[in-house]
């Protein structure tokens, strides 16, 4: 489970609170927990993206408006639970 999570918030696929859901832990107070950002790249301010918050309440980057299967919870969703043996 937790190199499934590893992947998902490396990725910026999920947040860190995102995946706590999942799991059913508690969201973690911290604002940076609901940030989609890899932890393992140091980001300065001119390389942070600029995002757009969608009306379910989830962010967009801006480089990828449009792309995809983008806003696909559901499909998140159903991959966590093919991975995760449900």
């Amino acid at each position: 489970m937790a190199e499934i999570a590893d992947k998902f918030t490396r990725n910026e696929i999920l947040s860190p609170n995102e995946i706590r859901a999942e799991i059913g832990y508690k969201p973690d107070k911290d604002p940076k927990s609901d940030e989609l950002r890899n932890r393992n790249i140091n980001q300065n301010s001119d390389e942070v993206k600029e995002t757009e918050t969608l009306p379910n309440g989830t962010e967009e980057s801006e480089d990828v408006k449009g792309a995809p299967g983008n806003g696909s919870e559901d499909s998140i969703n159903e991959l966590i639970k093919i991975i995760s043996g449900e």
